[in-house]
C-alpha cells in the first residue's frame, strides 16, 4: 500500500481500477514527398484543419464541459485559423518536401517551445494549449480519435501526468469515477473539470502517474488530497464506508437545494452563481440560487478583431435578467487580458498579469468599453442588473471608468434608447492596493466583491496557474484573511456591501470561514451552491464565528485549514 498527497480539488471518495491515461503523442514520419505531391500534402494539412474546426465548434456547442473550459477552446479556434500557421505549415511543406504531419509537428513543436522558454507560468499553460491542438490536427490527417477513454466499459480511476483540454472534454461522468494527475492546482483545467462532473479529484502529485500500473486498485479522497494504491483490506473497508456516507449525503444535498440559504439560527445568506453567458443563468436557478454575483462577459469577445455591438451587449444582458426573473445579475466589465487568450499574445505582453489587462485596457480602448457600459444601462429595467468593475487598483481607475459611464448616460438620453442611469456600481476587490485602500474606494461605489483567486496570487506573488508552486496558492495564508477582514471592516463602517465571488467560495472547508468573518452574499460556480447552502444550514452563526476567530488566529495556512477541517467535521463529518 502506498498513500501519495496532493491538492484537493473535487470532493468525494473514489474507489477503483486505474486506467492510466497516456500523452497524446503520436508518431509521425519524416518520409520526403515527391514535388508532385506537395498540393496533395497542402489540401491533406487544410482539410483537417477544417475538420479539426468543426470538431471543437461541436464540443463547444454541446454544452458538455464548464464553461471555463469552454472558453479555452474558444481560443484553440482561433489559433487553429491562424493565417499565419497555415502559411508556416505550407511553407515547410512546400519548401522541405516533408508530409504534413510533420510539418505541423515542426511548426506547432517551434511555437510551443518559444513559449516554454519565457520560464512563465501563463506561457507554460499557452504551450499546452498549442500541443493540445497539434495533435487535433495530427488526429485528424491519420484518421485516428480518442479512442482511449471512449473504449472504457467500467469505472476506473483515471490516472495521468496532466491532462489537456481535449481529454477533459472527452471524459465520460458515467465510467471516471475518480481522477489523480501529477500536474495542476487549485485552478488547473482538471480542477475545474472535475468539479464541474462532481468526479472527485486530487492533483499536484507529482509522480503518482509513474507509479501506478494499469489495473492496480486506487482509492482518490477528494475531502484530503489522498490517493492510496493498491489499499489493504481495513483500508479499503474504511474508504468503502466514507464513499457510502458521501454518495448518501450527496443526494441530501441535491434534495435540499431549494431550501433557504440559513444558517440554524436564522441568518439568511445570498448564494449565487458564477456564469459565463446568459443561458447559464438556469443553471443557477437549477442549483437553488438567489442570483448571479458574476457574469464573466468574455464569452462575447471571441472575436478580436470584431469587438461585441452594443446591440450584442444588450441583447445578452436582457436575456439573462429575464432568466432570472428579477434576482440580482452582476454583470463585470471585460476582463481581458491575462489569463484571457483573447488578448494576451495578440498585445505582446511578456508579463500579461501585470499588463495592460481588465478595467485597464476597458480604459484604453473605450471604443470596446462604451457599447458594453451602453448595453448594460439598456438592459437595466429588465432585471435587477448592477455594474462592477474588474482588477481596480487605484482610486483614479473608478473615476475615470465613472466618467465613461456617465458618457454612456449622455448618449443614450441623447439617442432617446430606454436605460436606467441610477444602476448600483461595484468593483472586484482582487489587488492588495485596493484591499489596502477599501476605505477610499468605499467612497465612489456602492458594494465589493472580493475576487479571492487574483487577490490570493498577487499578494502571495504565486501564479496559479504554475504546478511548480501551486502548494504555495494558500487561501488560509494569514495575509489573504487580514486583508479580507479589513474590507469587512470598511465595508461595514461604510455602509458598502462586501460579497466574495472567488473559488473557495465553493470549497465547503471555507464555508464556516467566511460566514464566521461576516460575510452573508457568496458567489460560486453553480454545481457547488447545493453543498455550500447545506454546510450554512448545518451550523449556527455563533460556531461559525467561533471557529473563524480560532483560525484567524493561526501563523500557518496548514494549521488554519486544519483548524477550519475540525470545526467542519464537528458540522458534517462525511466532509472533512
Amino acid at each position: 500500500m502506498e498513500m501519495k498527497e496532493g491538492i484537493p480539488v473535487s470532493p468525494g471518495i473514489a474507489i477503483a481500477r486505474a486506467f492510466p491515461l497516456d500523452s497524446e503523442e503520436l508518431v509521425v514520419s519524416a518520409r520526403p514527398i515527391p514535388p508532385e505531391g506537395v498540393e496533395e500534402e497542402c489540401r491533406r494539412f487544410r482539410e483537417a484543419v477544417e475538420t479539426a474546426v468543426e470538431e471543437v465548434e461541436a464540443l463547444r456547442r454541446s454544452g458538455a464541459m464548464p464553461d471555463e473550459v469552454a472558453q479555452i477552446f474558444d481560443a484553440h479556434v482561433q489559433i487553429l485559423r491562424d493565417p499565419k500557421i497555415h502559411r508556416d505549415v505550407e511553407a515547410k511543406i512546400r519548401q522541405d518536401l516533408l508530409p504534413a504531419e510533420f510539418s505541423v509537428r515542426s511548426v506547432f513543436l517551434r511555437h510551443a517551445r518559444r513559449l516554454e522558454q519565457l520560464e512563465d507560468g501563463y506561457f507554460a499553460e499557452r504551450a499546452r494549449d498549442v500541443r493540445d491542438i497539434e495533435n487535433r490536427i495530427l488526429r485528424m490527417l491519420q484518421g485516428a480519435r480518442q479512442n482511449q477513454i471512449a473504449c472504457l466499459t467500467e469505472p476506473v480511476v483515471i490516472v495521468a501526468r496532466d491532462l489537456t483540454p481535449s481529454q477533459t472534454a472527452a471524459l465520460d461522468r458515467e465510467k471516471v469515477c475518480g481522477i489523480a494527475v501529477d500536474l495542476g492546482g487549485r485552478t488547473s483545467h482538471t480542477a475545474i473539470m472535475a468539479r464541474s462532473m462532481g468526479v472527485p479529484a486530487v492533483v499536484g502529485l507529482q509522480d503518482v502517474s509513474a507509479r501506478v500500473e494499469e489495473g492496480a486498485l486506487v482509492v482518490v479522497d477528494g475531502n484530503h488530497g489522498r490517493v492510496i494504491v493498491a489499499p489493504d483490506s481495513d483500508t479499503r473497508e474504511k474508504y468503502e464506508l466514507l464513499r457510502r456516507a458521501y454518495e448518501s449525503y450527496r443526494v441530501q444535498v441535491e434534495e435540499g437545494r431549494h431550501l433557504p440559504a440559513e444558517t440554524l439560527d436564522g441568518h439568511q445568506l445570498r448564494l449565487c452563481g458564477n456564469i459565463e453567458c446568459p443561458e447559464d443563468a438556469e443553471k443557477v436557478l437549477a442549483a437553488g440560487g438567489d442570483g448571479v454575483g458574476l457574469f464573466r462577459t468574455e464569452f462575447l469577445f471571441r472575436d478580436p478583431r470584431r469587438p461585441p455591438t452594443e446591440e450584442e451587449h444588450y441583447e445578452a444582458y436582457r436575456r439573462c435578467a429575464e432568466i432570472l426573473g428579477g434576482r440580482p445579475l452582476v454583470i463585470r466589465t471585460f476582463d481581458l487580458g491575462g489569463d484571457k487568450m483573447h488578448l494576451g499574445p495578440a498585445l505582446g505582453e511578456r508579463n500579461p498579469f501585470m499588463g495592460l489587462r481588465s478595467l485597464r485596457f476597458c480604459l484604453w480602448q473605450p471604443e470596446i468599453f462604451l457599447p458594453q457600459l451602453k448595453g448594460i444601462l439598456r438592459a437595466a429595467p429588465h432585471g435587477e442588473i448592477r455594474i462592477m468593475f474588474p482588477m481596480v487598483a487605484t482610486v483614479d481607475e473608478v473615476r475615470r471608468a465613472k466618467v465613461y459611464l456617465d458618457q454612456a448616460r449622455r448618449e443614450l438620453r441623447r439617442e432617446g434608447k430606454d436605460h436606467r442611469a441610477d444602476i448600483p456600481l461595484g468593483i472586484m476587490v482582487e489587488t492588495p492596493s485596493a484591499a489596502l485602500t477599501a476605505d477610499l474606494l468605499a467612497e465612489e461605489v456602492d458594494f465589493f466583491s472580493v475576487g479571492t483567486n487574483d487577490l490570493i496570487q498577487y499578494t502571495l506573488a504565486v501564479d496559479r496557474g504554475n504546478e511548480r508552486v501551486a502548494g504555495l496558492y494558500q487561501p488560509a495564508h494569514p495575509a489573504i484573511l487580514r486583508l479580507l477582514s479589513e474590507v469587512i471592516e470598511v465595508g461595514i463602517r461604510k455602509d458598502v456591501k462586501v460579497s466574495v465571488c472567488g473559488e473557495i467560495c465553493g470549497e465547503p472547508i471555507y464555508t464556516l470561514l467566511l460566514l464566521g468573518m461576516g460575510l452573508r452574499d457568496l458567489s460560486m460556480a453553480p454545481a457547488m451552491i447545493p453543498l455550500v447552502k447545506r454546510v450554512a444550514r448545518s451550523v449556527t452563526m455563533e460556531r461559525a464565528r467561533e471557529v473563524a476567530s480560532a483560525a484567524i488566529g493561526r501563523a500557518d495556512p496548514v494549521e488554519t485549514e486544519r483548524c477550519l477541517r475540525e470545526g467542519l467535521h464537528e458540522v458534517l463529518p462525511v466532509l472533512a
